[in-house]
Parts: structure tokens; C-alpha cells; sequence
């Protein structure tokens, strides 16, 4: 057990370079390891697994609980003495006492084990929004493994070294690893938002651990509660405050800022608070029509921080590129540009970083809003017609192949919205997995927005437009933004922090019509936040875009080269298809999957 243990921490070292610790029962019977990122009480009293008192409860923890302050208070005031300055400790106490019925009361971003020494139950949770990962698998013998990367988990030497064809589709189909799919056959990740339990000897080898709802998303159906006055003062007071709490730090918190909205409303809440010198991090680019590195300065200037930029050409961007492909704990298509100005931030000893991300999500920010609902009526009016869908699905255009997939059946709003976010169809990519060698059941996009009709449930989303809001931030953020941000800032010993995401701010929006809450141009945030100069709120939408696409067709073609001889029939463009089919084949090298193409010789491909 000592050795898998040790393994499994060398493999997530870059999580928590600060300081590490491992627990081992003397009998044998379990054993927990823990990197740790010191942001809270720098001391060794913070040092994990943490422990309870009497030795009864045994805790590891990634994240932070931005309200353990407020917790703390209230243990003291019933008595409980504390010996350190950190949120794990509070967390502890909190659990020992009320188990998952505290998670409720949690705000923050977390996922941990807490494992009950006297017989070896543990309750696994992960935060209401997803924005720490938790991965678990039942070993040989029924053991629980859990960690919060797959490469950890693999690690251990107790999980077989076998594709799960189920996210491997998802993986095609969406460019991210859907939930509570990951690549790996036996190896799970938990649904955000919920809590599970372990029992030794009523786990099966290979099973899924069944998980409980703490919390869902969802949008409310009343008239406007306010005037739009009252709304707006609202809303800032809830930005203001979740702003407060992302800055819960015992080191110096950084901003990523790309000139976008988002980032800049940060940007002006953090001026508004009376910080100065707040350290910003962005990205500029050699290609004039990418570079926004003369925007982002006038930003920073504007609200007094401490601007730092990295100029990305073909030449570093590459080197970065293979540190990415390495760094990556599931393939996707994106988060190559988080991945670089999260080295830069932490070349310049930034352990914090605040982002905008999630603002799009929660504000509207993205067409799909309003052209997802047109679509389904759309195809619901002409549709289904088989015949012309799969003639369709025949032509030389990405999208116009996943749009004809919706006549081939019947149309629901959730097909509509996965195939106009999507990447590959599923005839595409059935044809992909088995160029891999691997054949097996098909992911189903399922959401829990239905009721037992069968119909989308009303009295959680009222409109069309609220079921795409949730397939935004369950989807698309949950698991691919959120899950990229984590595991490429981490990698460089880097925590983000997502003040748009949070369960404060959620709850006093949520509630709002979605004509209120997704006003075009994100302008309830606009107008919440009217320090957000109007060259910000009038420049057209880049963010943290990359030229990566004239970079993959001029000097990086050899580093793609070889995705065309392995997949000669695949249909590559746009640029982020053969990505996401390069960091797929470099991860199932990288980690030790023999593909087809490997056991038959490149030759045959």
C-alpha cells in the first residue's frame, strides 16, 4: 500500500509543491496521501491528511471553503478549540460533527475524502459548480481509490490499463470527457454538486460509487421580484461579495486578464474594494488581428495594477505546446492559452489568480442562447428526414454535418444543444475510436433537466433559453472550462479562482427572467458594473483567443502531421478537430494505452 501511495503523490506533486504527508492505518487496512499548495496558514499545522483529535476521523482536502471564517466562529462560540489557521481544519471539525449534512452551508470550491478510521467508511464530496475534480475507481479487492487526477489514480498500479469506449465517444463528440465518464475503463469522475459513500466490502471491482444531489441547477419562474433598480443594486452587492470572498488568501491573489468583459468587471470590483496593485497576468500575439496586449494594458492602467503580458509567436508557443500535451490529465480541445499565462503568473511567484471565467455562462454571453432554441424549433418543424440528414452528413463542413445529424431522429433540445457545440458526430466518431481499436457502448447525452414525462421539467426551467443556461454551465463549463482552468493552472503549483461561479452570486440570479438575467451583450453585468469602460464593453468578443490555426498550417504542421496518416478519412477542419484528435493520441501514448495503430505498425496507417 506505502508504494501505490507514494505513487500516486509523485504523480499530483505539481498540485501541491509546498509540502506533502501520508497516513497509513498500522493495520493495513487504508492509507491516505496529500500534496499541498500552502494559500491558508502557511505553518505545518496545515499540513494533510488532517486528523481529528481523538484519531477517529482522517481528512484530505483540495480547495478552498471561502466562508470558514464564519464557520469557525460559530464552533468556537459551541466550544471546539482550534490549532490552526486553515479552512481544512474548520472542514474537519465541521464533518466529524454533521457529516454530508454540512455541505449546504459550504461556500467555496472543494473536493476531499474524510475517511472514518474505525471501519473504514469514507464520504467523498466535490463543490456545487464542479470546480475541483474528484476521480475515483474500486480496485481488485474492492478498495477505494480517489484522487483528483486520473493520472494518480493510474499511478497506483491497482486500475488496468484499458480505454472506457463510452468516454471515449463523449470525448469525440463534445471535445471534453462528459460526467461521470473519464478514459479510462473503472475510473469515474463524481458528478459536481454531489456526495458518496464507501463502505468496505459492498464496493464491486470496477463500479461506479452511487452519488446523492446536494445541490442542482436550476431558474425560477416568478415575475421580476424587483424594480430594475433594486435588481441592479442586488447584483452588485452580490459581485462585491463574492469578490470579497474569492480574496480569502494568506498570499498575494494575481488576475488573469484577457480585456474582455468579465475579467475587466473583476478588474473594477477589486479598484472599487480599495486594492491596489493587484498583479494581472495576460497574453499578447505577434498576429495583429489576436493581439489585444495594447487593450489589456489600457485596463490595467485604468484600475492601478501591476501588468504583466507574454508575447506568443510560433517559436515559444511551441515549446509551451509540449509542456501543455504533457500537463494534460484527459485530452480536450481547449486550455492551451490557460495553460500559458498560468506559467507565466507562476514563473513570476504567484500561487492565486483570480478569473472571469463563467461569466459567459451565467450572464449569457454566448449565441447559443438564443440560436440553440431556433435550431430545435427549427428541426422540430422539418424534422426528422433521415435520408437527407445522413446525404448531409456526407459533405465537406463540420457543421453543417453535426446540424444534418439532427433530422436522422427525432429532435430534443439537448441534441440540438450538443450538436451545435459539439465536435465530431457520432458516425464520425465511431469511425475515429475504431481506427483506435476500440468498439464498445456509445455515450448517451442524458441530462437531469427531464422530468418523468419525459418533457423538460418546467418548474426548473421555465423557458427554452434557461435549459440552454444549464447545458452552458453543466455542459460546456462544468466540464471543459472549469475542468481545463484546474488542471493546467495546477500543473504549474497555480490555484484559479472563478468569483463568476459561485453559489452566493448564483442564488441571487437565478431567479431572475432569462430576458433580465441574459441580456444581450452580458449588459446586466454592464450595468451592474458601469466602472467597465465602454472600449471594453464595445469591443468585439476575442478573450484569451490564440492563432493557433496558422500556426498548425505553417510552423507547427509537423507536430500535426502525423493525425492525417493515422485518421486518413476524418474530416480535420476546423483546426480544433485535429487537436482534439492530438492530444487524444498523445495522452493514450503518454499514459501507456497500445492503440490499434501501435500494435499493427504505423506503416498500416
Amino acid at each position: 500500500m506505502q508504494k501505490s501511495l507514494r505513487a500516486m503523490q509523485k504523480a499530483i506533486l505539481h498540485r501541491g509543491p509546498d509540502d506533502q504527508g501520508i497516513l497509513i492505518d498500522p493495520h493495513g487496512h487504508w492509507g491516505l496521501a496529500h500534496t499541498r499548495l500552502s494559500i491558508l496558514d502557511l505553518s505545518a499545522f496545515g499540513r494533510q491528511p488532517m486528523s481529528t483529535p481523538d484519531g477517529k476521523f482522517h481528512l484530505v482536502f483540495n480547495g478552498e471553503i471561502y466562508n470558514f471564517r464564519d464557520l469557525r466562529d460559530r464552533l468556537e462560540k459551541s466550544g471546539h478549540h482550534f490549532t490552526s489557521g486553515t479552512d481544512t481544519e474548520v472542514l474537519l471539525e465541521l464533518l466529524a460533527r454533521d457529516g454530508h449534512s454540512v455541505l449546504p452551508r459550504l461556500r467555496g470550491m472543494y473536493a476531499f475524502g474524510l475517511l472514518r478510521a474505525e471501519d473504514g467508511h469514507v464520504l467523498l464530496a466535490r463543490d456545487s459548480f464542479g470546480i475541483k475534480p474528484l476521480y475515483t475507481a474500486i480496485g481488485p479487492d474492492g478498495e477505494l481509490i480517489f484522487a483528483s487526477e486520473v493520472r494518480a489514480i493510474l499511478a497506483s498500479g491497482r486500475i488496468a490499463r484499458k480505454i472506457n469506449p463510452t468516454g471515449m465517444d463523449g470525448y469525440l463528440r463534445t471535445g471534453s470527457l462528459p460526467q461521470p465518464h473519464s478514459l479510462v475503463q473503472g475510473t469515474y469522475q463524481q458528478h459536481a454538486g454531489t456526495w458518496s459513500e464507501y463502505l468496505p466490502h459492498q464496493a464491486q471491482p470496477g463500479s461506479h460509487l452511487p452519488a446523492k444531489a446536494y445541490f442542482q441547477i436550476g431558474f425560477g419562474a416568478r415575475p421580476i421580484p424587483a424594480s430594475p433598480q433594486e435588481i441592479l443594486a442586488q447584483v452588485r452587492q452580490s459581485l462585491e461579495d463574492t469578490l470579497e470572498a474569492h480574496f480569502v488568501s494568506d498570499v498575494p491573489v494575481g488576475l488573469f486578464l484577457s480585456g474582455g468583459i468579465d475579467s475587466t468587471a473583476l478588474a473594477a470590483l477589486t479598484a472599487a474594494s480599495g486594492r491596489k496593485g493587484l498583479r494581472s497576468y495576460s497574453l499578447g500575439y505577434r498576429e495583429s488581428q489576436y493581439d489585444e496586449s495594447a487593450l489589456t494594458r489600457r485596463v490595467a492602467r485604468r484600475f492601478g495594477m501591476d501588468h504583466h503580458f507574454l508575447r506568443l509567436g510560433p517559436d515559444n508557443g511551441r515549446e509551451l505546446f509540449q509542456g501543455y500535451l504533457d500537463s494534460l490529465d484527459q485530452p480536450t480541445y481547449d486550455g492551451f492559452n490557460t495553460y500559458c499565462v498560468s506559467s507565466l503568473a507562476a514563473r513570476d511567484g504567484t500561487k492565486v489568480v483570480l478569473s472571469g471565467l463563467g461569466g459567459d455562462e451565467v450572464f449569457g454571453g454566448y449565441g447559443s442562447f438564443y440560436r440553440v432554441p431556433e435550431l430545435y424549433q427549427l428541426a422540430l418543424r422539418y424534422g426528422p428526414r433521415p435520408v437527407l440528414g445522413r446525404l448531409f452528413q456526407s459533405l465537406p463542413s463540420s457543421r453543417i454535418r453535426r446540424m444534418a445529424e439532427l433530422w436522422t431522429t427525432p429532435a430534443t433540445l439537448e441534441r440540438t444543444f450538443s450538436n451545435f457545440r459539439g465536435n465530431f458526430t457520432a458516425r464520425e466518431s465511431a469511425y475515429l475510436a475504431k481506427r483506435l481499436g476500440v468498439e464498445g457502448p456509445a455515450w448517451d447525452p442524458v441530462a437531469d433537466l427531464y422530468g418523468s414525462d419525459g418533457q423538460i421539467d418546467r418548474a426548473r426551467f421555465p423557458s427554452d433559453v434557461d435549459a440552454v443556461g444549464y447545458f452552458e454551465l453543466a455542459r460546456y463549463m462544468r466540464q471543459q472550462l472549469l475542468k481545463d482552468s484546474d488542471v493546467l493552472s495546477m500543473t504549474h503549483g497555480l490555484e484559479l479562482r472563478v468569483p463568476l461561479v459561485d453559489t452566493g452570486l448564483f442564488g441571487t440570479i437565478h431567479d431572475l427572467p432569462s430576458a433580465v438575467r441574459y441580456q444581450p451583450g452580458k449588459n446586466l453585468l454592464v450595468s451592474a458594473v458601469p466602472e467597465i469602460p465602454e472600449y471594453v464593453w464595445n469591443h468585439p468578443k476575442v478573450g484569451f483567443s490564440l492563432p493557433v490555426d496558422r500556426w498548425m498550417k505553417g510552423p507547427w504542421l509537423d507536430l500535426f502531421q502525423d493525425v492525417p496518416r493515422q485518421f486518413p478519412w476524418a474530416l480535420l477542419s476546423p483546426w480544433y478537430r485535429i487537436w482534439s484528435l492530438k492530444t487524444l493520441t498523445h495522452w493514450l501514448e503518454h499514459n501507456g494505452f497500445e492503440t490499434a495503430s501501435q500494435q499493427m505498425g504505423d506503416r498500416r496507417w
